[in-house]
């Protein structure tokens, strides 16, 4: 079994910031030894391991390079997630309990911890829990280094810590970490929230429309992508559903009044039900809907509109859509078109969407 400690404790040394001097005065010994112990000459006695790992706070395993994610830690890590996946929290707090002190500073075993005990605390109105899964979700923070899941971050685990301040009515605090943390506006309706909570609610709405600006953009692409996939596989049906109770959402948050960018976003789920309808052989509808598509699109280039402001219940900052498909709604329409992986298909449309552009000039 190859053991990683002299790299580790120079690893761990130079991520505290610290010289050789400094952990050699830390530990009470000559700069020599850490030296020795650094350059794999020598290995610290036992129980200076402990203590050097006590310092960085890791476990000895963990200093060691010890694949402790071994099969012991590893099922420990799982059945913490199983037991709480089932809510059989009693048990879940047992085997937190032994798995803290066999392993304090293990990244996988605290932060496991934090969140189950957050969601027991939730759940059952353990506040006991709920300070505790605080505690450990902070420690967990300083032992990130340690580390290897790609989806768990700084930011991932302080946000947690702020939904948790958050049902602790520390709403305060709670925004604070989440404005700080707030990539991408990932945290927008979680400080809507906290706003509302305080009663303040233009503050609130403002947050909350960001949030509802950005989750219209990522449903349309999720939405769009999954259709996508759908009709590559040959489950139009399904497909089409999708792209029909889309289509059916966008229309409630048009003002009947107000010709919005939703138009032009809705004219893109017009083609592409047209393509679907057409690959389904359902021919006959794609005159018929070409036509509503050009009444849309005449009426949306008539009097353009990119502003967020002009959708439905928007009450944020003004924010200006953009798109690659055509400068107008018709130009669009063709660019659309002109993307259909069928070539016969595509000819075909192609040719509709003419004599339907030439009906309108006749």
């Amino acid at each position: 079994m190859k053991l990683y400690l002299n790299e580790n404790i120079r690893k761990y040394r130079k991520l505290r910031g610290m010289t050789q001097e400094q952990l050699a005065e830390a530990m009470g010994v000559s700069v020599g030894a850490v030296s020795k112990w650094e350059s794999g000459q020598m290995n610290p006695e036992i129980g200076m391991i402990v203590k050097i790992a006590d310092f960085f706070e890791l476990s000895v395993d963990s200093l060691l390079g010890y694949s402790y994610r071994s099969q012991n830690l590893s099922d420990t890590v799982s059945n913490i997630k199983a037991l709480c996946a089932k809510k059989d929290y009693l048990s879940a707090k047992e085997e937190i309990s032994k798995a803290l002190l066999k392993y304090p500073n293990d990244f996988s075993i605290v932060y496991q911890s934090g969140i189950t005990l957050s969601n027991l605390g939730w759940e059952r109105e353990d506040k006991q829990a709920i300070a505790y899964s605080l505690q450990l979700l902070e420690h967990a923070c300083s032992l990130i280094e340690q580390n290897t899941n790609p989806d768990i971050s700084i930011g991932s685990i302080k946000s947690r810590i702020a939904i948790i301040l958050s049902s602790l009515d520390r709403n305060e605090e709670a925004i604070n970490i989440f404005k700080e943390y707030n990539i991408n506006g990932v945290n927008n309706s979680r400080i809507g929230r906290c706003y509302a909570d305080m009663k303040k609610y233009d503050q609130a709405l403002t947050a909350f429309s960001e949030s509802y600006i950005d989750n219209l953009v990522n449903i349309y692409i999720c939405i769009t992508g999954m259709s996508s996939c759908f009709a590559e596989m040959n489950r139009h049906d399904e497909a089409l559903e999708m792209i029909i109770w889309l289509k059916n959402t966008l229309n409630e948050l048009e003002y009947r009044d107000k010709p919005s960018y939703l138009i032009k976003m809705g004219i893109m789920l017009d083609i592409i039900q047209v393509m679907l309808h057409y690959a389904m052989n359902d021919k006959a509808l794609a005159v018929p809907l070409m036509r509503k598509v050009l009444e849309k699109a005449k009426l949306f280039d008539a009097n353009p509109d990119f502003s967020s402001n002009s959708i439905k219940f928007y009450s944020g900052e003004e924010h200006v859509f953009c798109d690659d498909i055509g400068q107008s709604a018709v130009d669009a329409v063709e660019k659309l078109l002109n993307m259909n992986d069928s070539e016969k298909d595509r000819e075909e449309l192609i040719a509709i969407w003419k004599e339907v552009l030439d009906e309108e000039q006749e």
